[in-house]
């Protein structure tokens, strides 16, 4: 899997980092956690700082165009990012903890 960087720009007014990518890959389009990996060892930022708003693949192309949000802080994400937004990043072993 290989991410190129399209767009990268910084919302000082939202304490965050927009960017948009592409996303190349050879079997089954990435999952959110896939990518949210790639782009934290890429950025060099913890993986609770990184929301993947949206996955755009094309019907049969290996290719898949992703928006991602970083933020400066875990009590910024948890201000401006709805509470559904959220709870898709919550990794499975945490949820399973929580019942």
């Amino acid at each position: 899997m290989n991410l190129q960087i399209l767009n990268e720009r910084e919302n000082r007014l939202l304490h965050r980092t927009e960017i948009e990518a592409r996303v190349i890959f050879d079997s089954a389009t990435p999952s959110r956690e896939e990518i949210i990996k790639l782009i934290a060892a890429k950025k060099n930022v913890p993986e609770n700082l990184v929301i993947v708003e949206n996955i755009d693949q094309k019907f049969g192309q290996r290719v898949a165009d992703v928006f991602i949000k970083i933020y400066e802080s875990e009590s910024t994400l948890k201000e401006l990012e709805p509470e559904y937004m959220i709870k898709r990043h919550v990794k499975e072993d945490s949820k399973e903890g929580e019942q």
